[in-house]
Order: structure tokens, then sequence, then C-alpha cells
């Protein structure tokens, strides 16, 4: 019995000291990562209480206003929380562990070795940001270990033309910016974005041609407003081909009125989707410098053109198709051509344009 007891008090002398040696800081100020008076355990950040560098067992947070840059070295905390406002930039740097990571703050890094940590609440829908920024190297890949995202940015001040590749499938709850440089999808996957879709004047949207047929297309899925500033060019075929050369097929989605704007040097859609709602009540508006349409033309409404001609709502196998809502067109928007071949063009009972 004395044996057990004296276990038992070991064991709640152990807790008790670990309890205590896990300290949690807040940002005091912007700085570096190593610096001590970089860090407070002044809850509020605005008073310099015992100043230390978290380590492996502690909890890090950065409060708003404050931005933490890693120039060098790797960090391993138990906990890091990134508040609305606040920054870490990891910048190049690799071999970090963060732990459990939360908030709605931004993380930034040139790297795209992505690090280590659950990061479960920073990529939910109230989840923070990931800027991928002045990558380097040729050609670099998106983490493709990570699916889900809250926010993305995509940034680099070295070259506009520098390109990013997507070669996975990747869910966004909130948006999608490209300030500069150039987002490619590479692997004929889904990229979906579940607000809006923003390309700056330095940035772009494309994809890649990659050969083959299978599957046949890139998706791209937009549930917010889209502007286009840029580049935004989805197709690899020739105005109306047939064939699908590597192209992207654009579906705006949502229970809401959207607008597609911007005055950006290339708009190039393939195919057009508006799936919006149930019905025409919800409008996409298309108001945006050298709108395009790519894809063909001369195609039946199904395949097989087995679409009974009474259906209200068939498949149009078209470059545009107003599959559910009202696409509005602007003044300036001039579309040549909406069928050549096959069936007739289509507007469904579900569609108004």
């Amino acid at each position: 019995m004395k044996r057990n007891y004296c276990i038992f008090v070991l064991c709640c002398l152990f807790l008790f000291i670990s309890a205590f040696s896990q300290t949690s800081y807040y940002s005091y100020q912007t700085g570096n990562w190593d610096a001590s008076d970089t860090w407070t355990t002044d809850p509020s950040g605005t008073t310099l209480q015992n100043p230390a560098v978290p380590g492996a067992s502690d909890y890090a947070t950065i409060l708003d206003g404050r931005t933490i840059s890693n120039p060098s070295g790797s960090r391993t905390v138990t906990s890091l929380t990134i508040d609305a406002g606040g920054i870490l930039d990891i910048t190049g740097t690799t071999g970090h562990n963060f732990g459990t990571v939360s908030g709605q703050g931004k993380l930034r890094m040139t790297t795209v070795t992505f690090p280590g940590g659950t990061f479960t609440d920073f990529f939910s829908e109230d989840g923070g940001t990931v800027e991928f920024y002045d990558y380097a190297g040729t050609e670099p890949n998106l983490p493709n270990t990570i699916s889900v995202m809250n926010n993305l940015e995509i940034s680099n001040s070295i070259s506009s033309t520098r390109i990013i590749d997507l070669t996975h499938q990747l869910t966004l709850h909130g948006y999608l910016t490209i300030t500069s440089g150039r987002f490619r999808l590479d692997n004929r996957d889904t990229l979906s974005i579940g607000t809006d879709l923003t390309i700056e004047s330095s940035g772009g949207m494309i994809i890649d041609n990659i050969g083959g047929n299978s599957p046949p297309y890139h998706e791209v899925i937009i549930g917010g407003n889209m502007t286009n500033n840029g580049i935004f060019d989805m197709t690899n075929d020739t105005q109306y081909a047939t064939g699908q050369n590597d192209d992207a097929q654009v579906t705006f989605i949502g229970e809401a009125d959207n607008i597609l704007t911007g005055s950006g040097s290339q708009t190039d859609f393939w195919r057009l989707i508006i799936d919006k709602g149930s019905d025409q009540t919800y409008i996409l508006d298309i108001d945006v410098s050298n709108f395009v349409l790519f894809g063909p033309t001369n195609q039946n409404n199904v395949p097989d053109g087995s679409t009974n001609p009474n259906e209200p709502n068939p498949v149009i196998n078209k470059a545009l198709w107003i599959k559910n809502g009202t696409c509005k067109l602007g003044a300036g928007i001039d579309i040549e051509e909406l069928t050549s071949g096959g069936d007739d063009y289509y507007i469904p009972l579900n569609g108004c344009l």
C-alpha cells in the first residue's frame, strides 16, 4: 500500500511539473521568432513579461497586427494560434512542427514544403489564410498532401510570369487571390473555390497541356464573384474546336447573385456553366474585359444526340450552358457564336439569358 501511494505521489508530481513547464507566449511586437523580446506572457501583448523564445512544450499566439518572421532554423511548439490580423512568415525554412494550429490569421512561406502540425482548425471555414510568395525553383508544386484549405493567396514579386502548379484536387472554403505570378492547373483535377476568385494585374491563372484525355478536362468551380484584372486562360484549343486539348470547364454555383468583372487583358473560357440555385432566380452578371468563349458550338446536347426534344432542362454540351440561374451580359460582351451544328442552342427552363 505504501509503495502504491508513493507511485501515485510521484505521478502527480510529474504531471504538476509538466503542467507548469508549459508556458503560453504571445507576440509582444513584430519581430523574429528567435528573439526573446518578440514574446511575452501577457495575453494582451501590451507589456513585456518573462520574455523568452517558445519551446517544444509551449503554446504560441501571434496577435492581431503583429508579424513574426522565421528567417532561419526550425521551430517546434505544442500549439500555435495565429489571430486574425496576425502573420507568421516562415520564409524558406523547413522542419517545423507547430502542433495544433488554429486562428484566422495568415501563414506565409516561400517554400512549398509545408510545416508539420495539425491544421484542421486553421483549414476550416472559420480558419486562416495560406500565402505562397516569391516561390523559387522550376515550376514548384503546391503540397499535394493538402486537399482542403480556407483561403489561398499566390504572389511572386520576383517575376510575374513565374509558375506554381496545382497537381491535385483542392477545395477552398474561402477565396483564391493571385496577386502576381502564374497559378497553373496541371493534372486535370478539380479546383473548388468557395467564395471569390481574384486575379490582380500582375497575376494569372492558366492550365497546362499534359496530353492524353483521361480525364478529359480540368474543372474549376467558383462559389462567389470573379475579378480578372490580369490573365485568365482556360483553354489550349483554337476557338470552337471540337477537341479537348487540356481545357478547363468553369462552373459558377451558389444561391446568390454574383459578378464576373475586371479589366484583364485575357479572359478566355473554354466551357462556361452557370449552375446557380434550382431556377432562374440567381444572376451571374458578366461584365469583364476581353471575354471569349472557346468551347465547341457544334455538339449535340448529349454525346449520343439522344436528348428528348421535349426535355425542359437538357444537358447542353456547347461552350455556354445556363443550367440554373440567369446569365446577364454587360454592354461590352460579345459572344460571336453559340451554335454551329448539332442541336440548336437551347436555354433550359431553369435558365435565362
